[in-house]
């Protein structure tokens, strides 16, 4: 059987009764009514109505309470566990309104005591059980649908609070613009509405940034692929946060101009601290914090490659601590890493502000020389130098026979012109 075929059968309607006088007499006046557009199905028995209850097919029950397999409301409660959906209208040959309203209570929709009613009452009953009950499966699936989709956005909001993510869309015909409760937590503008929401967004943002990110609000950026703009907020409390914004259009009037505008605001501010972290380890010793041997060499070599007009010599100083052996031998490698960390220290206070420390490796340091007039003054530089090594270097963090240590360093100094065709490394 097709779903077509299917949808054109009719539903059934059960009647469970076990005087087959009565049974004849309800089904007669079911077909003279002419208008329910059910089949008629007759069982004597609650437990085969409760097994064709179960296949489905069945629109109402009409039900004797008087069984031979099931008394009082044993049959009504077995109807309601097959199908609660089906409804169900009792027929009870007990003079008493107690019966019936027992049964309503159970379950039924309505319910007839036997010869006490029109010929018609039935099929009004049925139809009246079935408009009932079909009233209660939409407001049940409206009650459901609203509880699905308050817990939809129970689930968004705590998603988007996790994510520290928040969003908002712009009808762009009327300038309507709702933000989300994370949007207005991460911002602490809490009483938006409409495009002035905007304005006063930017005048969050950074001022070096806030030119890029007007593209967020703007209809003509939506025209293009989503936008993204990373950029710094400054909060009201002082506080600073780097979000990533990201917008795109989401609908289209009919001449392709944008007409709904959805957007997203995330904090990354720890993701740009780790991102920031990285880079700066990729390019720094992480014991000393000076620029490591990559960042000189890199640097050396494009001091090479430009020519000076003034004649000046590019110098390069190779240090390596003498007494570091020892002091990591006879103490322990914490403190001989705290003394590369105070030589750095004092080497620093030797150098002109256009001169570059780096930490080659090991004890090795390289002071990379800019602009050296001549040969005499690499000697002056190489002299501070050594002066600033010679004096106690503060070793923190250890005992006081090692807080002051005096160091000497082996020196190679090169140099070259710039423009002259050296290679950094052989200088080195």
């Amino acid at each position: 059987m097709t779903d077509g075929d299917a949808a054109r059968v009719p539903g059934v309607l059960l009647l469970v009764e076990d005087d087959p006088d009565h049974a004849f007499l309800v089904r007669r006046g079911l077909v003279d009514h002419g208008a329910l557009g059910l089949v008629v199905v007759h069982l004597s028995t609650a437990a085969e109505a409760t097994v064709r209850v179960a296949q489905g097919d069945v629109r109402c029950v009409l039900l004797d309470l008087s069984l031979p397999d099931a008394s009082g409301m044993e049959a009504l409660h077995a109807l309601r566990a097959a199908d609660a959906s089906v409804p169900i209208v009792v027929l009870t040959g007990l003079d008493s309104d107690a019966v019936g309203i027992q049964a309503l209570q159970v379950g039924a929709q309505d319910y007839l005591v036997k010869g006490q009613h029109a010929p018609d009452a039935v099929a009004r009953s049925v139809l009246f059980a079935m408009e009932r009950a079909q009233r209660q499966e939409a407001e049940r699936r409206q009650a459901q649908l609203g509880s699905t989709l308050q817990l939809r956005e129970v689930q968004l909001s705590e998603a988007q609070r996790l994510a520290r993510l928040g969003s908002w869309e712009w009808d762009v015909l009327t300038g309507e613009v709702v933000w989300s409760e994370e949007l207005q937590r991460l911002t602490g503008l809490s009483d938006v509405s409409g495009v002035e929401a905007f304005d006063r967004y930017l005048a969050l943002v950074a001022e070096e940034d806030r030119g890029e990110a007007a593209a967020l609000f703007s209809v003509e950026a939506a025209e293009d692929p989503p936008v993204v703009v990373r950029h710094r907020l400054v909060l009201r409390s002082g506080s600073k946060r780097w979000i990533q914004g990201h917008m795109t259009a989401a609908g289209w009037d009919e001449n392709g101009n944008p007409t709904r505008v959805l957007g997203t605001m995330q904090d990354i501010t720890e993701q740009k601290s780790t991102e920031d972290l990285l880079a700066h380890q990729a390019l720094h010793d992480t014991l000393t914090g000076l620029v490591n041997r990559g960042v000189l060499l890199d640097r050396l070599a494009r001091v090479l490659a430009a020519p000076r007009e003034d004649g000046s010599l590019v110098a390069v100083v190779f240090l390596d601590v003498d007494r570091f052996k020892w002091v990591n031998d006879s103490r322990s490698h914490a403190t001989g890493d705290r003394l590369l960390v105070g030589v750095a220290r004092a080497l620093e206070s030797a150098l002109r502000p256009t001169d570059t420390l780096a930490r080659f490796g090991g004890d090795e340091f390289v002071v990379l020389c800019e602009r050296v007039r001549d040969e005499e003054d690499v000697l002056d530089i190489v002299a501070r130098l050594a002066t600033a090594i010679e004096e106690p270097v503060v070793v923190e963090g250890v005992d006081d026979d090692l807080a002051g240590v005096t160091v000497t360093a082996s020196m190679g100094v090169a140099t070259a012109r710039p423009g002259d065709p050296v290679d950094p490394e052989a200088l080195v």
